[in-house]
């Protein structure tokens, strides 16, 4: 169904109202992109920027969240990145918001807002010679509709996501427009991150680069290639530019980050439960920004030696082991199980589950109470207000602990001891669990 001229018109006109909000922060998805943390990183930024260099550039969403703000201009940053499609997409944006939100909106109406048909469309624009622009339409409903790690992958054809809950909405067709307007004068590359490093150079003292590599061991995981960590750790060595570099904790990520000031703080990634303690390592460090890391509660650390091991308060031990992972998603599953098993009307099969699960919460805690010596505080069970469940682990920062483990109700612990102790009880809920194995 074509949309008549006077609709077209009616819609362009809307593209323009208002302006970004802060919790818009980037065109699309992209992996390992820094969406979360950019008012963090912003608040370590040199106070004065003459030319931004972003190798790696994703979404660019520090770039917007600086240009927003007017922090720096179009005119005197340099976006690349060696994935083509993505720059292809930032291309076409770039200056053609309303042509490509135009495009958006008649094939949305075209295809009666069918996800699969518009994502099937999207990936045969894809593979044809077309503009940038047009390239950019098939894009933006191409990242839309496939999984999120997709983005990257070179065979697209089997990438679509049923489940994906994000949607081509007009609001997000319109808000196309204010990003293409803020890419305006910016210089935009398809290259290595050596190249723009090179270019960081050339400028000297004015230029400030931002590098957000892949963590070190997760680059074929998230980005589905080899990354030079080598070739990174002799550019990022000794610039004559200022430069911040995002990176994990690993003994290999500090070493390359080796001389300059960290800042360490834990991170988490949407749609999954998973925490990771992330560096942000700078050359250019000053009283007043250190004072600022502290209100945002990061924490400060030299890094003469690259040895991130020799600081007592944050050791490997800031990242749960293997078996400490295992044991939090058990205790999440635990806590899921629990909430749906006190429902008033839960089946049998739900009740047994939960009696499954906090049979198996409570052989793990006791494992990892003898094997890594995990101290689990019970409190009495005649305190009228049981408090949380809390974990205390030698060497370990209270407050990283806190976001790694999902908490467990200490009643409930409780009760799962008792029940062991109690023969009869345990065995009944065995049989239970036996019955219901088979087929109850």
């Amino acid at each position: 169904m074509r949309l008549h001229c006077h609709e077209k018109v009616a819609r362009l006109k809307m593209l323009v109202r208002g302006r970004l909000a802060d919790n818009h922060l980037a065109p699309g998805r992209w992996p390992g992109a820094k969406q979360r943390q950019v008012s963090t990183l912003a608040a370590l930024l040199p106070d004065e920027i003459d030319h931004t260099f972003v190798p790696m550039c994703g979404m660019c969403s520090l770039y917007f969240h600086l240009r927003k703000r007017k922090k720096i201009t179009g005119a005197q940053t340099f976006l690349s990145d060696d994935h083509l499609p993505l720059i292809r997409f930032l291309r076409g944006l770039q200056g053609h918001g309303p042509y490509i939100a135009e495009r958006l909106f008649y094939w949305k109406s075209y295809f009666d807002n069918s996800k699969q048909d518009m994502f099937d469309w999207a990936l045969e624009q894809m593979e044809m010679n077309i503009s940038d622009q047009d390239y950019a339409v098939a894009f933006a409903m191409f990242e839309r509709f496939a999984w999120s790690r997709a983005l990257l992958a070179t065979d697209r054809s089997s990438t679509f996501s049923e489940n994906n809950e994000k949607e081509l909405s007009d609001d997000h067709i319109r808000r196309l427009v204010l990003y293409g307007e803020l890419l305006e004068g910016a210089r935009i590359e398809c290259e290595d991150f050596t190249r723009t490093f090179e270019r960081a150079h050339e400028v000297g003292q004015k230029a400030f680069l931002f590098a957000d590599s892949p963590y070190f061991g997760k680059d074929v995981e998230v980005y589905l290639k080899r990354f030079p960590f080598d070739k990174y750790r002799d550019h990022c060595a000794d610039p004559n530019f200022n430069i911040m570099v995002t990176l994990d904790t690993s003994p290999e990520s500090m070493g390359i980050t080796k001389g300059k000031d960290c800042f360490v703080h834990n991170v988490s990634y949407e749609g999954t439960h998973d925490i990771a303690t992330e560096q942000i390592a700078i050359n250019y460090c000053t009283p007043k920004l250190v004072e600022r890391a502290k209100r945002r509660g990061l924490r400060s650390i030299p890094n003469d030696t690259g040895d991130f091991l020799q600081y007592k308060s944050l050791t490997a031990d800031d990242l749960l082991s293997d078996n400490q992972k295992r044991v939090c998603d058990l205790i999440r599953k635990a806590n899921l199980a629990q909430g749906r098993a006190n429902k008033s009307g839960s089946s049998k099969k739900v009740q047994h589950c939960a009696i499954r699960l906090a049979e198996e919460v409570n052989e793990a805690v006791e494992g990892l109470c003898q094997t890594e010596r995990w101290m689990f505080p019970m409190p009495s069970p005649h305190d009228e207000h049981v408090p949380a469940f809390s974990v205390e682990y030698p060497r370990y920062d209270a407050h990283a602990v806190n976001s790694h483990v999902a908490t467990i109700n200490a009643q409930h612990l409780q009760h799962v001891r008792e029940t062991q102790r109690s023969g009869p009880m345990l065995d009944k809920a065995r049989m239970l669990m036996k019955k219901w194995k088979g087929g109850m």
